[in-house]
């Protein structure tokens, strides 16, 4: 892994499959800010952020990131495949707000560039590399500077510039590599992709994305859900699992035999890596668990996402109902 162009050169990702969106009128800070976890409205010029659509039961319909660029804004869209596409979904809500939505999926491609030399292979290309969690506008591209999986920059390119501009980066010794290795140093750095290790079922403290929740904000669809769950204890989380041998996609078995969840992805070393799992919380952090296949086993030591919010520890109405009858 250590070899790869993620940690000592430049490594292109093609996700041009995500949906996205631009957001324009007077309007649009607020109409999002409506919808969506994040505070669309503190957003100022120039700077990027997480957000989340979700439910009115709290359940993360959408992973999104959101490109503040004063005129305008951008939307990068995950949903699941059984739903209908975002801008749909926002146009139906649109009612006599002054906002235009418009489908750019087709006119842009979006490449992560990610490793020690995506600096410089962004600069060269785009005339521009901002800082992590800035964003800027550099001719006909758009460019934000990201920190996860692991430090570079995602690149908004017009797709009938794609091929002209992948050459001039691969030329400059930049490496394309496959949605799998993507996948992968996600896996390995703790940064869990919609999809794969978290999906439509899943509550944001759940997915360990407290992070593109706002609080203090005012309503928003699934809010009462998202408030309930944070003042009491989610059964499930997302947690980081660095492997005692040889890493394995399985369930998760506890000291005394019972299930505690799954592992959803893994990365690329074959032995003594991280990966990502679906852990009952009832798991301590810090603690070993198991890890089984129907032909092999493992171990791991179970740690927080990096950047994650550890969550509330007020234990849950059902928890509390427990220990009332256990004393009974």
């Amino acid at each position: 892994m250590l070899e790869s162009p993620f940690y000592n050169g430049c490594a292109i990702v093609d996700r041009s499959d995500i949906e996205k969106l631009n957001l324009t009128g007077p309007q649009n800070a607020w109409f999002l800010n409506q919808l969506l976890t994040s505070d669309v409205e503190r957003m100022a010029s120039g700077e990027w952020g997480e957000s989340l659509l979700l439910t009115p039961k709290g359940r993360i319909s959408a992973y999104l990131q959101l490109i503040n660029l004063e005129d305008r804004i951008l939307v990068a869209s995950r949903r699941a495949p059984d739903q209908e596409p975002l801008a749909a979904f926002l146009q139906s809500r649109v009612f006599t707000t002054e906002v235009e939505i418009e489908d750019v999926t087709g006119r842009f491609s979006l490449l992560t560039l990610l490793g020690p030399r995506s600096s410089e292979i962004c600069a060269l290309v785009s005339g521009a590399a901002p800082g992590q969690g800035q964003a800027v506008a550099s001719g006909e591209f758009v460019v934000t500077g990201i920190t996860q999986p692991i430090p570079g920059f995602d690149l908004w390119v017009p797709s009938s510039s794609f091929d002209e501009v992948v050459a001039q980066m691969t030329d400059a010794g930049a490496v394309t590599v496959t949605e799998e290795q993507f996948r992968e140093v996600c896996a390995e750095s703790g940064f869990a992709l919609f999809g794969f290790d978290f999906d439509e079922t899943f509550l944001p403290q759940e997915a360990a994305l407290e992070r593109a929740v706002a609080f203090d904000k005012g309503c928003y669809l699934g809010q009462e859900a998202v408030a309930m769950a944070q003042r009491g204890r989610v059964k499930r989380k997302l947690r980081h699992l660095e492997f005692r041998g040889k890493a394995l996609v399985g369930e998760v078995v506890q000291e005394d035999g019972n299930s505690a969840g799954s592992v959803t992805s893994v990365g690329a070393s074959a032995t003594d890596g991280f990966g990502i799992g679906r852990i009952s919380t009832a798991v301590e952090v810090g603690s070993t668990v198991s890890i089984r296949t129907d032909d092999a086993t493992s171990s791991a030591l179970v740690r927080e996402l990096p950047g994650a919010s550890a969550g509330p520890e007020r234990p849950s109405a059902r928890e509390l109902r427990e220990r009332l009858g256990g004393r009974a």
